[in-house]
């Protein structure tokens, strides 16, 4: 029985649970260990079947159970902290980390967490004198991996910006050549092709390995903007020769405003990219709306063009993270940077032509006036 591999847990001093989703992708509760029903002050029946929502009111159970949606959709580690009541009727400071557990098709079949008491700075202390069936070994092990990954990314970046100005001249030498040719023979102006043809995927390749340097490397700023002057100045900037009819809602967002704007820039990219070439009569369109997103505490924006659509692959990737090589560097950067603040991201091909994208990034949405 599921439940009974779980007792375990029931021997570790900290509390933990275990949250499973049922059949409208609610997480619930389907085991407590003792120290969760202790610090609680609650009964097991209170937890057993329900979500956090139903526990605790709100804003704690808003929040958290935004928490724990995050951890089933993205299966990524996820680490927050938050006051709660405890059982002296005292507000304690729990920093609690989600764990998902995945099946061999990487699905998410529960999500463990446990809590830690960090209202004085000897409960982290105590934490590291007790072993763990929640993967601690494991995420110790994966440091060295991890700093080496950086290392890595860091010297792609500097090798990208290295390649695009040589690159850039192959591309201006083609020009002078196919100018020069006094012999304008067909298998010349091949060559002086196929030539510009290398060129101009290189480059489109360094800026996508440029775009996911600086997703990666954004630190948060959070701040109070404009969205539809931010939606401007970016369409404005990739699109010079306005072949794009573009609307966005006018709206205020108080949020992770460097984000937005990279994760947009990312998207709005790429859907010129692949779409203008489609577009030699009709003018490619782009509606980008904000919303309240159904999760507390977040908001949503979807980006919808008229294009030839996603392909599968990135439609894989997009929704579930499973990464193939002509993925395209912006996208994995642009992914990464949501799910480090918090956020998740969805795509879809529409019914008739074009394509859906809609991330959500934690922060609050007024409309304008």
């Amino acid at each position: 029985m599921l439940v009974s591999k779980f007792s375990v847990y029931d021997h570790i001093q900290h509390p933990v649970f275990v949250l499973v989703q049922n059949q409208d992708h609610i997480p619930i509760f389907t085991f407590v260990n003792k120290s969760t029903l202790e610090f609680a002050n609650l009964p097991e029946t209170d937890f057993i079947g329900k979500s956090c929502r139903d526990v605790y009111s709100s804003p704690y159970g808003d929040v958290v159970y935004a928490h724990h949606c995050c951890a089933f959709e993205t299966g990524e580690t996820n680490t927050y902290r938050i006051s709660v009541p405890s059982n002296n009727s005292h507000m304690s400071q729990l920093q609690t980390t989600l764990t998902p557990v995945l099946d061999e098709k990487g699905i998410v079949t529960h999500v463990v967490g446990m809590a830690i008491d960090v209202t004085d700075n000897t409960a982290v202390q105590k934490l590291q004198t007790h072993a763990t069936a929640l993967g601690q070994d494991l995420q110790h092990s994966l440091v060295p991996q991890v700093e080496l990954s950086s290392e890595i990314e860091d010297f792609v970046s500097l090798a990208a910006h290295d390649l695009r100005t040589p690159i850039l001249n192959v591309g201006m030498i083609a020009n002078l050549l196919r100018d020069e040719l006094t012999d304008s023979s067909e298998s010349k102006l091949e060559l002086v092709d196929a030539l510009e043809d290398i060129s101009t995927r290189t480059l489109s390749l360094i800026s996508d390995v440029l775009a996911h340097a600086s997703a990666t490397s954004t630190q948060a700023d959070v701040v109070h903007f404009e969205f539809s002057e931010m939606v401007k100045s970016i369409v404005a900037m990739l699109d010079p020769m306005k072949r794009c009819d573009c609307t966005a809602t006018a709206c205020h967002i108080t949020g992770d405003r460097a984000a937005t704007q990279i994760i947009l820039r990312n998207l709005i990219d790429n859907a010129l990219k692949h779409a203008l070439d489609k577009h030699s009569d009709d003018a490619l369109k782009l509606t980008i709306t904000a919303q309240p997103d159904t999760k507390h505490g977040f908001f949503r924006i979807n980006v919808t063009d008229n294009g030839r659509g996603i392909s599968p692959e990135r439609i894989k990737y997009l929704n579930s993270g499973e990464f193939k090589s002509d993925t395209g560097f912006g996208i994995v950067g642009a992914r990464r940077l949501l799910h480090a603040r918090g956020g998740c991201i969805t795509a879809a091909n529409a019914k008739d032509s074009g394509a859906l994208i809609s991330f959500s990034l934690p922060g609050t949405f007024t409309a304008a006036d």
